[in-house]
């Protein structure tokens, strides 16, 4: 799998290759934070009191009773249909409650309690396109709902159409600053649109409105390793560390960190316990980065290569042996021919899966002539 990596390297022998081989602050791949949708439950009102019998003895009209059934607000049908939709997802019925909202929505085009219901509905099912209609003619009808613009934002999510999200969360978010959950929603949109320093002050509010949230400090780690602002992105990813079970996403962007600050033994301490608990390509291929910076090439190599098993085509772990094997075969004095030809031969596998490297190219070209 191809992986953008910048990578230095010197090269034994008196000569030296730059050659791009760190893979980069990796953000944190987390869960969108979803909170449940409050629908109350209201039965279906009558919409004509019922009468009570009157007294056998005097047979007169009781006149309170008549001023009372006057002040029962008559309900139009598009609520009795918006009413009847809120029974049925009391009684779990989601379907019949979609047809009452479908209904209610015909009977009424701007009934935006109809939009929002039928969207959450079709959310759960799945259905993003279609709740994300809903809930795009929801913001229409009422521009200064924060439901609306907020669910909105989460299906353009949920479709990867980060920068429309944006829009509606920060819609949302200028009805109500203080929403945990689109803070947070925002700010992972941000760093998938690759804007880090957009991304950081909603990820800061929303570590701040939840202090317990280990995504929201994770995130806020992403997004400092990102500005390079290194430091901060440790102490971030140790508080999100300390407030749930320990995460593959949490440990790799704490080694990353340490090793942007050339913190290779502590980097190393955290990426063991990677290995040992979420064993990947990646977590093999930063370990090796991590040897190969100490000069620690056979162990690097070791995990290059237990990283080729997870993933055959990582292109990291394959530049990152053929440096290691060309390392070694200058450092000997260009005497083991077999390290140069497999060089070679993992830069060309590299090449393979992902021609668009002109370093490796570079590379290859000048030892290819060795």
């Amino acid at each position: 799998m191809k992986r953008t990596e910048a990578q230095n390297l010197l090269l034994a022998g008196g000569l030296l290759v730059l050659l791009t081989f760190t893979a980069g602050c990796r953000t944190v791949s987390l869960k969108k934070f979803i909170p449940k949708f409050p629908t109350k439950s209201q039965p279906a009102q009558n919409t004509v009191a019922q009468t009570q019998t009157s007294n056998n003895q005097n047979h007169k009209p009781d006149t309170s009773q008549a001023q009372a059934q006057a002040s029962v607000p008559q309900l139009t049908h598009d609520q009795v249909l918006l009413s009847q939709a809120r029974a049925y997802i009391s009684d779990g019925d989601l379907q019949s409650a979609l047809v009452r909202f479908e209904q209610a929505i015909v009977e009424n085009p701007k009934l935006v309690d109809a939009y929002i219901g039928a969207g959450h509905i079709y959310h759960g099912q799945g259905d993003y396109e279609v709740a994300e209609g809903k809930f795009e003619q929801a913001t229409r009808h009422a521009p200064t709902s924060f439901q609306a613009h907020y669910y909105l934002g989460l299906m353009r999510q949920l479709l990867h159409k980060y920068r429309q999200a944006v829009k509606a969360y920060l819609y949302a978010l200028a009805i109500d600053p203080e929403d945990f959950a689109a803070n947070h929603n925002l700010s992972i949109c941000y760093l998938q649109e690759g804007r880090a320093a957009e991304a950081a002050p909603y990820a800061m509010r929303a570590a701040k409105l939840d202090k317990d949230s280990q995504a929201a400090w994770a995130n806020l780690g992403s997004s400092y390793n990102l500005m390079g602002l290194y430091e901060k992105a440790i102490r971030a990813y140790r508080q999100a560390n300390e407030l749930g079970d320990t995460t593959e996403p949490i440990l790799l962007g704490l080694a990353e960190a340490h090793m942007r600050l050339e913190h290779f033994d502590r980097a190393l301490i955290v990426l063991k316990q990677v290995v040992a608990n979420f064993p990947s390509a990646v977590a093999h291929e930063r370990m090796g980065y991590a040897y190969f910076k100490q000069r620690e090439y056979d162990l690097a190599m070791k995990q290059f290569r237990a990283a080729l098993l997870f993933d055959p085509d990582d292109t990291a772990s394959l530049n990152g042996l053929g440096v290691c094997m060309m390392t070694r075969y200058i450092s000997n004095g260009r005497q083991v021919q077999l390290h140069c030809e497999q060089a070679l031969l993992a830069w060309r596998r590299s090449l393979e899966i992902a021609p668009n490297q002109p370093q490796i190219n570079s590379l290859l070209q000048s030892f290819g002539q060795s």
